[in-house]
């Protein structure tokens, strides 16, 4: 008898539910083989993606970088790039601007050596893009994101160039070329809405759309794209790092709209489950959103408490604690 069939059916119940998007179970099936050498350079992708999926970002990191090495070792300097790219990716998101930088480096350096023009190109100026424009250097980040777009077309990978189309959009938008920034989101949420792009993919350029027609006062596009968003994370039971988020959206529109007490209790869902696993960046924000409605209540102690844990979890309560602050007569 084979001593490795079970773990064989593991990583292929792995893989099974990976392809049907049940990510809890994919994690748990790949992560149960993860410290054996029979799982592919394939099979670490999916265990990272599904990893990060269900809000472990950590782990998600450490197989990413895991993946990376067994392909730099293996000659797959192209593939290593791309594994790299994805650490970067959470890593910069994650507001973690250093390490994600160094990634993007290291992965540019083997693209370099080699000579390689392959599509990973690309995906490493984007994130160079990324890193530029969460450092507020907007110009250069426009720069970086046209060129992955450029780039994603030649190559035809569709996922690229959705990406950096958006991140492109976002910039024109910061640049004061509002209508064609928002053209720019439409025309890349085709893909999205056709699930041509992959998970992580579809729910980092919802909420980026998300927010960036929040910035814009565009409460029609942020209602039906976080009506999309929610229909999305719907048909993923198993999904926790965008559903979290989804629920902040849709508190943040019953905010809008008057509607506090179905907001509290929404962004309650929220901090709920962006709680488990914890380290979840939203959280912060869900805190503060739920100080804002707490505030808007004139429920102060509630509000300061919820300002408090905001604070604490990296999230800055201003402007709300000192609209607190004015309201009850101390500035």
């Amino acid at each position: 008898m084979d001593e490795n069939l079970p773990m064989d059916e593991g990583i292929d119940r792995g893989r099974d539910a990976f392809d049907r998007q049940a990510w809890g179970h994919a994690y748990r099936e790949l992560s149960a083989a993860a410290d054996d050498e029979s799982l592919e350079v394939e099979d670490l992708e999916r265990l990272a993606a599904a990893a990060f999926l269900v809000g472990r970002s950590a782990e998600s990191s450490d197989v990413w970088q895991r993946a990376h090495q067994r392909c730099a070792a293996i000659g797959e300097v192209a593939r290593a790039a791309r594994c790299a790219f994805w650490l970067a990716f959470m890593l910069l998101n994650n507001g973690e601007l250093a390490r994600g930088g160094g990634w993007v480096d290291r992965a540019q350096r083997l693209l370099d050596d080699r000579k390689l023009d392959c599509v990973e190109q690309g995906y490493l100026r984007y994130a160079a893009a990324l890193r530029s424009v969460l450092s507020g250097d907007v110009d250069t980040a426009h720069a970086g994101f046209g060129y992955a777009a450029k780039a994603g077309r030649r190559f035809r990978d569709t996922e690229l160039t959705t990406l950096a189309r958006i991140g492109e959009g976002r910039c024109l938008i910061y640049l004061g070329e509002v209508d064609q920034g928002v053209a720019l989101f439409d025309e890349a949420m085709v893909a999205v809405g056709a699930r041509e792009v992959s998970a992580i993919a579809v729910g980092d350029s919802y909420c980026t759309v998300i927010e960036g027609c929040q910035e814009l006062f565009d409460l029609h596009r942020v209602a039906e794209w976080t009506a999309a968003l929610t229909h999305w994370c719907d048909a993923q039971p198993e999904l926790v790092l965008y559903r979290g988020q989804c629920l902040l959206h849709r508190a943040e529109i019953m905010q809008l709209h008057g509607a506090w007490s179905d907001a509290l209790a929404e962004v309650q869902r929220a901090c709920d489950r962006l709680a488990d696993p914890l380290g979840q960046p939203a959280l912060g924000a869900a805190s503060y959103l739920r100080g804002e409605l707490h505030r808007l209540r004139g429920e102060v102690t509630e509000a300061e408490a919820a300002y408090r844990s905001a604070n604490e979890l990296g999230r800055d309560a201003q402007p709300g604690l000192a609209l607190l602050r004015l309201a009850q007569g101390r500035t």
